[in-house]
């Protein structure tokens, strides 16, 4: 767990950077360890290491971020070089 943490963590801070760049794949990244972030916390709760809440904090965070980062405005912004 622990190093998912940092491995997680950094990905997620240099997608983030990426993001503000204008990186398409930096959205895919960051949808893609948002996604694995929820599903290790469900197996984490299922497993009883944590809490069914942390499994629903997680996401009430997690899905309106995914869901912000493929709007059409963010798809705009991640496609305004290609123009």
């Amino acid at each position: 767990l622990g190093l998912w943490s940092v491995i997680g963590g950094c990905c997620q801070l240099v997608g983030g950077i990426f993001l503000l760049r204008g990186a398409n794949r930096a959205r895919v990244l960051l949808t893609a360890v948002l996604v694995l972030h929820i599903g290790l916390n469900g197996v984490n709760a299922v497993s009883g290491v944590d809490r069914p809440t942390t499994v629903l904090l997680v996401a009430v965070f997690a899905v309106p971020a995914i869901a912000l980062l493929w709007t059409r405005s963010a798809h705009a912004w991640f496609t305004r070089r290609a123009a």
